[in-house]
């Protein structure tokens, strides 16, 4: 089975929120988000045109720090009864979901059908999320994908290039997931203080196409920040001289994680947190958000 892998950022709408009222971090706001999710209907008020969702979590949180379910995307289902009379309904494919609290991330059963990429998912689950339960504490969810190794990579991409003409970072500054990459995350936490922005978006541009960047600078730290679901960065310019401007973006290298066999909603039924925790201690090395040399 092939997972969605989608990092948790909770920021606070209010920058003094922690410090005036006293208040601790406490992550499991999220998971009470999606509790209130799970037995509360979605839909209300819901505009013609915006999706439905459907969560059901099948595994509740305890101190194993995990949580699961069955989640969905409603798609119309047009046809006729024996009668020939027409009718419509909405229908909601189900896909099996894990919460990693160590790490704060979410895997989603990868069905393109339902979610078309890893970001539409997070996408869904920042909307199924952000509800009343975040809303009372003063806290957002922003949701990115992970960025896989290798694929669609920002440093080969930008070797590909002859002329880099622009290119955008959009930043999430979390102030509860991992202390890896600290000097970022102490550099983007000051900044949504000072500014109260839960979200910053940086242009580098030279209109002749000789942008210059190097690993070892401030862009280095925010690729690998955005790898691990801090954001995102787009990348504008030309393959040669005589090409067209073009254009490429980390959406299209989020992370896979592949689970051994398949899981479908009968069997995980009968889960319970101890086994699923078991489970995700084995997936979890591939993609933690700790370094080789970060502390433990």
């Amino acid at each position: 089975m092939q997972m969605y892998t989608l990092r948790v950022s909770l920021s606070p709408q209010d920058p003094e929120l922690f410090k005036r009222k006293n208040k601790c971090k406490d992550v499991r706001s999220f998971e009470r988000a999606l509790l209130h999710a799970a037995t509360t209907p979605l839909n209300a008020n819901l505009i013609s045109s915006e999706a439905k969702y459907s969560l059901k979590v099948l595994v509740e949180p305890d101190n194993q720090g995990v949580m699961g379910g069955m989640v969905s995307k409603a798609k119309k289902l047009h046809g006729h009864d024996a009668e020939f009379k027409e009718y419509k309904v909405d229908d909601f494919p189900p896909l099996v979901w894990f919460w990693d609290l160590s790490e704060q991330v979410i895997l989603v059963e990868r069905k393109t059908s339902v979610f078309s990429s890893a970001m539409v998912a997070a996408k869904a689950f920042q909307k199924i999320t952000n509800n009343i339960e975040l809303v009372e504490v003063g806290l957002r969810a922003e949701i990115e994908p992970i960025l896989d190794d290798g694929v669609n990579e920002f440093w080969s991409e930008y070797d590909n290039f002859e002329f880099v003409e622009r290119i955008e970072f959009e930043l999430i500054p979390p102030n509860l997931f991992g202390d890896t990459e600290k000097s970022m995350k102490k550099a983007l936490n000051n900044i949504s203080e000072q500014t109260n922005a839960n979200k910053m978006k940086t242009v580098l541009e030279n209109t002749d196409g000789k942008l210059k960047l190097s690993s070892d600078s401030w862009v280095g730290n925010a690729v690998r920040w955005i790898k691990k679901g801090g954001g995102s960065w787009k990348m504008w310019g030309k393959r040669s001289a005589k090409s067209c401007s073009t254009n490429v973006s980390s959406n299209k290298s989020a992370k896979i994680t592949v689970l051994d066999g398949e899981l479908n909603e009968a069997q995980f039924v009968g889960y319970d947190s101890h086994e699923l925790a078991h489970l995700l201690s084995h997936l979890r090395p591939k993609y933690t958000y700790k370094d080789n040399t970060d502390e433990d």
